[in-house]
Formats: structure tokens, sequence, C-alpha cells
């Protein structure tokens, strides 16, 4: 989690970009704020990066938790994620996009294909 400050602002790079980077892998928990309240910590969750940033990773949050508020979540169907391994559960992404170091992600575990990562980067643009 960027700890600077003032923290740059994301949504000029976000709103330059024509898709995302869509590959899904693993970040630490302890370098993001989504999932600090978690009742059992993890040690990882998994984050689609939208892009690089200078130093920093802008990444979107995913739960596999069904959202109170669907509208700030996009749900990675099959036809958004190829998984490198099967996935028997859902899997939501955040509008709530944070940067994290590089070093902070783990091996990837999906990539989205091109229409995917436009859609998702349009969808994420009319939140910010």
């Amino acid at each position: 989690m960027y700890t600077g400050s003032p923290p740059p602002d994301f949504r000029k790079p976000i709103s330059e970009a024509d898709k995302a980077d869509g590959f899904i892998q693993p970040c630490d928990q302890h370098a993001l704020m989504f999932g600090q309240d978690r009742r059992s910590p993890a040690v990882t969750r998994p984050v689609v990066r939208i892009r690089h940033y200078g130093d920093l990773a802008i990444v979107l949050p995913c739960t596999s938790k069904p959202p109170s508020n669907p509208s700030e979540f996009f749900e990675l169907t099959a036809k958004h994620v190829m998984w490198k391994k099967l996935q028997d559960r859902r899997t939501f992404a955040c509008s709530r996009y944070e940067a994290v170091e590089p070093s902070r992600l783990r091996t990837q575990i999906g990539v989205m294909p091109q229409p995917a990562r436009i859609e998702l980067l349009q969808w994420l643009k009319q939140r910010i």
C-alpha cells in the first residue's frame, strides 16, 4: 500500500490507459487497505493489475464474498478470466484501486483476454 505523503493522484494514469494490464496475481494482504478488517487474516489477496505508474502497480483488490453493493464490483466471470487453475468460486474486483510495490505481487494466477481488459477499464473509468 502506498504510504507516502501526499499520495499521487492515480485518476489520470487510469483515465489515459486504453485497457487494463489484466494480470491477476496474489498480493501480500498487508500491502493493501482492502480487506484489513477481515476477522481471519489472510496472507494474500488476489488483485487485478491495471497498469504500472512510476515505481508502483495500480491494482484492483478482489474478493470472493458477494458484494452488498454490486455496482462497486466487477465480477470476473469465465468470459473475463482465464485462470491457471480451475476456480470453483466467484471472484469480484473492487473499484477502489490501490497502488502497491510490484515486489508485493506474486506469480500470476490468471489473465484477462483483451476484450475483458477493455471492458474492465471502461467500467473503472466510470467510477473514478
